[in-house]
């Protein structure tokens, strides 16, 4: 009597994962091949080297953003508005640096706006420093 057992020195008995490995290969190099690789925009920012405010050439003039959104220059509180007039009014006496010291809740697009602000007011440097409590 005949059974349809397989023995292990029948070569029919041996498992060929040559054409399985040949389709991951296939499928692995479609994949490649349709995907699309896209090129994200971004901002170019180049990381400054660390220096103290008091290493500064010149007496810079100081923006203070508080956590509770409010803006100063000095002692005096100024709305983002004010920071361009501020910032073109200093610079008309010599070329300093802006200093822009946000404290720690402070939202980065407040910070960013007051940056922009500078900038539009002639500012060529501006520092960007943490600070606990308002100057």
């Amino acid at each position: 009597m005949k059974t349809n057992q397989l023995r292990k020195d029948d070569p029919s008995a041996d498992i060929n994962i040559s054409p399985m490995i040949d389709m991951v290969f296939i499928l692995l190099t479609f994949f490649i091949l349709t995907t699309v690789f896209v090129e994200e925009q971004g901002l170019g920012v180049d990381m400054p080297h660390g220096c103290r405010i008091e290493e500064l050439d010149a007496i810079p003039v100081k923006l203070h953003v508080a956590s509770n959104d409010q803006l100063f220059c000095g002692d005096d509180q100024i709305s983002i508005q004010d920071v361009r007039g501020k910032v073109a009014e200093a610079l008309r006496k010599e070329v300093v640096p802006v200093v822009v010291q946000v404290e720690k809740d402070v939202t980065t697009d407040k910070m960013v706006s007051v940056i922009d602000q500078a900038g539009l007011g002639g500012a060529k440097r501006v520092l960007v420093t943490y600070a606990d409590a308002r100057l």
